[in-house]
């Protein structure tokens, strides 16, 4: 008996030659007696089917030897129908008979035939198109390298003798129909499993996928699939679990190779989730963790301005937390984040892609000045414009309060609330890749004072400003001239200040800041003034040239502005005089005159006695 070696799921049909072997004279050439052929194969099912050719005379009965190795495959099923006799009577469904059934070491051969008890009259096998057996065998184990199924007929005179007749085993006729082995190509380690491909066989119809299980086991997990199809994706594999796979060819007519491949690997699992975001200092890369992962590797690489991109570079080498913040980046530069997983040595596919266009948050500085709040910041790579922000304490959203160039870098608010936090702040923007993140300034803003006037009283210097409905209060800054700082002076609730500690003939600068809480507005550069004190009236007499006043000299003036008046009327500028007297000439007798004088220096004048000196012209 001839032993064969199996294929996995796959029967490699022997359409054997035959020995006839009897004792009727001039019996059939084997040949011409019997064809085999394999008509399917489902459900692990090989089911074979046996034909008699075409009216040959059987005398005794026929005898179909079937050889197989029985650790691969197990006979389940065999019948015979569509004997005729010579008289043309046909006996259908006539069933067969297991004559004979013995294991030799791990191969099978049974006996299985049809007995013709009148050895006087011949049957004939009947049309060539009709079978005369279908014999059904169960795949046991398709690990096995089990054979094709070897067949050979006998022919016999007599039910009496014994049935185990020998066979011309050495001269079978094999009809192999085949197709070649197939070479796996390489184990792909995807993001969700394992891409095993194959290269292409030449003559395939179609392959069959197979998997070990956990009990060590071959399963078919992918069936009949096309021969266009070159490759099996495994999803179905837990973090650090080792695959192994085979595939067979399948010719058209449902033969494949007498010999197969395997091919083992691990699958680590990579991260489903990959995120970047912005931070106002780098980018924050994010990540699902993966159970039984030992460490991650970061990796990034630079897209430029055409699309072409970098060499990947490691971010960061070894870490086992889920988030990594990059602060290494550049504004202005596309980045890609990509991740493996490790376990041990073993590392996973790359994770899908994360990207990000960084843009640093510029950094703002806010000042209070006159007329508002000065925003100013740096310059940022990349960027095309800069919006501002504002929102007052207690606010939940901002309001956008300006655009400005890629060239700005400088903005006022002249619209700000007095007495409020206000929080700033400013977003780099490009028009197509987004805007940066943004960091918040908040200050107490209390409005500029706005000075108005300066000018010298009777007793001193009085400063006045715009007033502040929500100020608190107003803090008085002086400084004499060629003094380096300003001196606190006194705070007050009005607009307006008189500052009675002065000089006579001294320059003094006056500013004001506003008064909010704990807070204080910024202040103006001030107003100045040569301080010059009233001069006082000493006497006014009547001389001989007219009526004459005299007043007490004042300390830095350059002269005097001499003032009269009649009755209820206005003051009248009369002259001007270097000395602390003056005559005034033109008067009228028995009319009464009131005078007064004030100091000068330049353009600034001194107060002056209101109510002056009164005379009578005699």
């Amino acid at each position: 008996m001839k032993k064969c070696i199996s294929l996995v799921l796959c029967l490699v049909m022997l359409l054997s030659a035959f020995s006839v072997c009897g004792v009727v004279a001039g019996a059939a050439d084997a040949k011409k007696v019997m064809y085999v052929t394999n008509t399917s194969l489902d459900d692990e099912l090989v089911k074979c089917t046996v034909y008699l050719k075409k009216k040959v005379p059987i005398y005794g009965g026929v005898v179909v030897k079937v050889a197989f190795d029985t650790n691969a495959l197990e006979l389940v099923d065999g019948g015979s129908y569509n004997i005729t006799d010579k008289y043309g009577d046909e006996t259908p469904n006539v069933p067969g008979m297991y004559v004979n059934d013995f294991v030799d070491g791990k191969n099978g051969e049974y006996s299985i035939g049809f007995l013709n008890s009148n050895l006087n009259e011949s049957y004939n096998t009947g049309s060539k198109d009709k079978a005369f057996m279908q014999v059904t065998f169960r795949v046991i184990d398709p690990e096995r390298d089990a054979t094709g199924i070897e067949f050979y007929c006998v022919e016999f005179s007599s039910p009496d003798e014994d049935l185990n007749i020998s066979h011309n085993s050495e001269n079978p006729q094999l009809f192999y129909k085949t197709i070649g082995k197939t070479v796996f190509k390489n184990v792909e380690t995807l993001a969700d499993g394992l891409k095993i491909s194959w290269k292409p066989t030449e003559g395939v119809s179609y392959y069959n996928f197979y998997k070990k299980n956990d009990a060590g086991k071959w399963e078919t997990v992918g069936k009949k699939l096309p021969a266009t199809q070159t490759s099996y994706i495994d999803t179905e594999l837990s973090n650090d679990e080792t695959g192994t796979y085979a595939v067979k060819a399948y010719n058209k007519e449902g033969f494949c190779a007498t010999d197969y491949s395997t091919i083992s690997a691990v699958f680590v699992k990579a991260t489903p989730k990959l995120s970047a975001a912005l931070l106002t200092n780098g980018v924050k890369v994010s990540w699902s963790a993966v159970s039984g992962a030992d460490y991650y590797r970061l990796y990034r690489r630079v897209v430029n301005d055409d699309g072409t991109k970098g060499a990947w570079t490691t971010a960061v080498k070894k870490t086992t937390a889920k988030s990594y913040t990059d602060t290494s980046v550049k504004s202005g530069v596309k980045y890609e984040y990509t991740l493996r997983t490790f376990v041990g040595s073993k590392y996973s596919a790359i994770s899908k892609l994360a990207s990000v266009n960084y843009y640093a948050a510029p950094t703002v500085k806010i000042t209070g000045v006159s007329g508002g709040v000065k925003l100013t910041w740096n310059k940022i790579e990349g960027a095309e414009t800069y919006r501002i922000y504002r929102k007052y304490n207690g606010a939940t959203s901002w309001t956008v309060i300006a655009d400005v160039s890629a060239d700005t870098l400088q903005f006022t608010d002249k619209a700000p609330k007095s007495c409020r936090k206000i929080f700033y702040t400013v977003r780099a923007f490009t028009k197509n890749d987004g805007s940066s993140k943004f960091i918040e300034k908040s200050i107490a803003y209390v409005a500029v004072p706005q000075l108005t006037s300066i000018t010298n009283t009777k007793n001193g210097v009085q400063v006045k400003w715009t007033a502040d409905a929500n100020a608190e209060g107003y803090r008085v800054y002086r400084k004499a001239a060629g003094a380096a700082k300003w001196t606190y002076v006194t705070t007050v609730k009005t607009a307006y200040y008189n500052d009675k500690n002065v000089k006579s003939g001294t320059d003094y600068t006056y500013t004001v800041r506003a008064v909010y809480g704990k807070y204080y507005s910024n202040y103006e550069s001030g107003l100045s003034i040569k301080y010059l004190a009233t001069p006082k009236l000493t006497k006014a007499s009547n001389v001989s040239a007219g009526i004459q006043v005299k007043w007490a000299d004042i300390a830095g003036e350059t002269g005097y502005r001499v003032y009269r008046k009649t009755g209820s009327g206005s003051w009248q500028l009369i002259g001007t005089t270097k000395n602390c007297h003056f005559t005034d000439k033109n008067v009228t007798d028995g009319t009464t005159y009131s005078y007064t004088v004030r100091a000068y220096n330049g353009k600034t004048l001194s107060a002056y006695n209101t109510s002056g000196l009164k005379i009578k012209c005699s």
